[in-house]
């Protein structure tokens, strides 16, 4: 497939003088990154919907009645007068992972970590913006610069609301999903743009094209090194403070009082961040507490 071709006029305004150059690697490669991470953005926009739209719909969802003189209830409403399953030995703690430990110190650092994020995430908006404004005031390149630019305008706006919305969540859910979104966009953006100021730029000596190429290339590393901070900021982001179960819930009394459990003693699986979950780094305490025990130990 033959390369793109770029007009280019000598300093001579003769129309014998006009001359032809191919869009390098990082010039041709502008719009179909640009492409790809508003359509990852809009993607990951479609995904929140949904879930907040299903999340809506679950708590709303009326059950109907088995009875003609029953009346509509909610689904998480509870007939007194229904049967009692004989055989149903569930506690409401099973179903939890365990009790906060110090919940608001926990979300007062998570608010002072997002609020770096979003002002990480502001300066790349405000690169964006200042190099498509320069593009269109200079009236440089052709249509496409114009479209990869405001792309990625698009789609670092959008990582920014996710940041300033997640900065006022105080439950898990909400915050680690979002949590999850950031780091994903934040990390391929990342990539992106990295990979595209490495290529090799244009090597001919036109003056107002390689001012146009170090402009744009100079946007990319604005780009490419706050998106590095705000992915290692948000993927090192807890889940949630630290949990305390009940020995006495899950061991016999003797070794509930043995063992000696430290408050926070469940597993870091449910409350680590998504880089710790990645790389299994909260098998480590599991890991050592098994080391140091007894190998005649015994739960019984």
């Amino acid at each position: 497939m033959p390369q793109p071709l770029r007009l280019f006029y000598n300093e001579t305004p003769n129309l014998t003088s006009l001359q032809f150059y191919p869009l390098s690697p990082m010039e041709s490669l502008h719009l179909p990154f640009a492409i790809a991470l508003a359509s990852i953005s809009a993607s990951s926009l479609g995904l929140l919907g949904f879930s907040w739209f299903r999340s809506r719909s679950r708590d709303s969802k009326v059950s109907l009645p088995t009875a003609a003189d029953e009346p509509l209830s909610t689904s998480h409403e509870v007939n007194d007068d229904a049967e009692v399953d004989p055989f149903d030995v569930t506690k409401p703690e099973d179903f939890v992972d365990g009790f906060a430990l110090e919940e608001d110190a926990f979300w007062a650092k998570m608010r002072l970590r997002k609020m770096g994020i979003s002002l990480v995430l502001a300066i790349i908006v405000a690169a964006n913006g200042a190099l498509l404004g320069w593009l269109l005031a200079a009236g440089k390149d052709t249509k496409a610069a114009y479209q990869a630019t405001f792309l990625e305008l698009f789609a670092s706006i959008y990582i920014l609301v996710i940041s300033l919305i997640s900065i006022f969540q105080t439950e898990v859910k909400p915050h680690w999903n979002l949590t999850v979104h950031l780091t994903t966009l934040s990390s391929i953006s990342f990539f992106l743009f990295a990979t595209r100021i490495v290529l090799p730029g244009p090597h001919h000596k036109a003056f107002h094209l390689s001012l146009q190429s170090s402009t744009i290339r100079t946007c990319g590393y604005l780009n490419a090194v706050p998106y590095l901070l705000v992915a290692f900021l948000a993927g090192t982001a807890r889940r949630s403070p630290d949990l305390h179960y009940p020995p006495e819930l899950a061991y016999s009394s003797e070794v509930a009082h043995q063992e000696g459990f430290p408050a926070s003693n469940v597993c870091g699986i449910v409350t680590k961040s998504l880089f710790s979950f990645i790389f299994f780094d909260y098998i480590t305490p599991v890991v050592f507490r098994g080391y140091g025990r007894s190998p005649f130990a015994t739960l019984t």
